[in-house]
């Protein structure tokens, strides 16, 4: 079959551009090859059923990381779950053709690829046992060629959620991630379901780094500190310029990523030896907006920062709080 598509794009300079007709094929085999037909996805609502995530092009080599979630029906009453897959699709003639490289069977999603000078990197979490949290793990790959080496353990536990962010510069890859290590259980004093006790204490964002040259990973360090409660962590790296954003709150009664929250920051300027301390960069938590979901880039010596604000209607269902504006703010990167 043969679809049709017009590509149109916005040039540097705010033109809208329209390129010619261009012709997108697709193929009626399988990238996984042949299933049993009773294997299929795992039933929705769950998180990481197919995921595949942006990965690298190297010349004629393509690399797309994915996590493949399924289950079993043995007879439409009993259902197992599994088969579990992860690892990436190569491809060595720019997308004509595919090979499955699998790199482990965990029950996992997420997955992050990226490559240094001399390695190609595989992230994701996997569930570790039951109510220990998530464990992030990765895998490597020599560039020259070679195999996957064996999934190792980057961190475990995670909070369930799982969240993190891996990148590369040069032959380092950064690592950052969501941090529970220091969560602690205090008295609903509300006495509201599910628990007397709830979880309410201090997520943080964690921070360790591998070279190539290197046998084992950095000891990671805790970046947020002096921030109550921290979520949903951002990276950039150009040269040794690092910055990580996110956002929290100081309301040690409020675990909960929704709600008034601030943006923070840190950076360092020796590519990951050194932190600054956290700064904050809004002030609107006090006034009940969510200050939220940032997205960070650094460039030729500039901070680019991206986020939305707005405040929750507590009669609207999470999913349905309406469009809130995004913001953007600058500022150079410090000496």
């Amino acid at each position: 079959m043969v679809m049709h598509a017009i590509i149109v794009r916005i040039t540097g300079k705010g033109e809208i551009q329209v390129d010619a007709k261009r012709k997108w094929t697709i193929g009626s085999r399988s990238l996984f090859g042949e299933t049993n037909q009773n294997i299929h996805l795992e039933s929705a609502g769950q998180n990481g059923l197919l995921n595949i995530s942006i990965g690298d092009a190297n010349g004629q080599d393509l690399y797309i990381p994915y996590s493949l979630w399924g289950c079993t029906d043995l007879n439409r009453a009993t259902t197992v779950e599994g088969p579990y897959y992860n690892g990436v699709l190569h491809s060595t003639n720019f997308g004509i053709s595919w090979q499955l490289e699998k790199i482990s069977d965990f029950r996992t999603w997420g997955p992050i690829f990226c490559k240094t000078k001399n390695y190609y990197y595989f992230f994701s979490c996997k569930f570790g046992e039951v109510n220990k949290g998530l464990i992030l793990w990765s895998s490597r790959k020599p560039v020259s060629g070679g195999e996957w080496n064996a999934p190792e353990t980057v961190k475990k536990p995670l909070p369930y959620g799982g969240c993190f962010v891996a990148l590369t510069e040069g032959d380092a890859v950064h690592v950052c991630w969501l941090d529970n290590r220091h969560e602690k259980r205090y008295l609903n004093i509300n006495l509201l379901p599910p628990n007397l006790f709830s979880d309410f204490g201090n997520y943080e964002i964690a921070y360790r780094q591998l070279k190539d040259s290197d046998v084992d990973w950095s000891k990671d360090v805790i970046l947020s500190e002096g921030v109550f409660n921290s979520y949903n962590p951002s990276m950039s790296v150009d040269g040794d310029k690092i910055a990580i954003a996110w956002s929290g709150n100081q309301n040690t009664h409020d675990h909960w990523h929704m709600g008034p929250l601030d943006i923070y920051y840190v950076t360092s300027k020796d590519g990951g030896k050194t932190w600054a301390k956290p700064l904050k960069v809004t002030d609107t938590a006090k006034d009940g907006l969510e200050t939220s979901a940032p997205q960070v880039a650094v460039q030729n010596g500039i901070i680019h920062l991206f986020y939305v604000q707005g405040k929750e209607n507590p009669h609207l269902h999470v999913g349905n709080q309406g469009p809130w504006p995004v913001y953007y703010q600058q500022r150079p990167f410090p000496d």
